[in-house]
């Protein structure tokens, strides 16, 4: 019986150091978090016959190893940043869509960020119009009395007061 005793104690023994190999040997996936600010005071495209004002914000997350999601957020339940928990470490691509009621997409931002293990990145997304083709309708009246030969030019104009190329009229 005393041998028994032996072997009990030699196999407890031998599972505890196989259980702690196990345990030591066997990385825990390291993640962090990234927090997002979101500026919510830049221009919008305009939407040929669509709604202008966002509706929601569409974040979707690219990382390592293939890890792929989106998160949808509702712009009145959107304050001044997203905080998205347990991303794994390493690079990832964050893209920011600004949508409206029509599921157009009004403004995008791309941000490329690394998260480091147990940090909160933080990123800053200023989504900017999408670029696209859409008509502006305008009416213009004057008094033809005090406007002897009327001429009419109109040009795009980036958010930074830059001038495009006139507009065709």
């Amino acid at each position: 019986m005393k041998g028994g005793g032996v072997i009990k104690k030699q196999l407890v023994l031998l599972f505890l150091s196989i259980f702690t190999i196990l345990i030591t040997g066997c990385p825990w996936p390291s993640t962090g978090a990234l927090k997002i600010y979101i500026d919510k005071n830049k221009e919008k495209a305009p939407a040929p016959e669509g709604e202008m004002d966002i509706s929601f914000y569409q974040i979707i997350c690219k990382g390592p190893y293939g890890s792929r999601f989106k998160i949808v957020k509702k712009y009145d339940d959107f304050e001044r940043y997203i905080l998205i928990w347990d991303l794994q470490t390493g690079d990832w691509e964050i893209t920011i869509n600004a949508v409206n009621s029509g599921s157009e997409i009004l403004a995008r931002d791309a941000i490329n960020t690394t998260i480091f293990k147990d940090q909160i990145v933080e990123e800053f997304a200023h989504p900017l119009p999408v670029d696209g083709y859409g008509n502006l309708d305008t009416n213009i009246q004057w008094d033809t009395q005090s406007a002897t030969d009327p001429e009419l030019s109109a040009y795009l104009v980036l958010s930074k007061n830059q001038n495009l190329s006139p507009a065709i009229l």
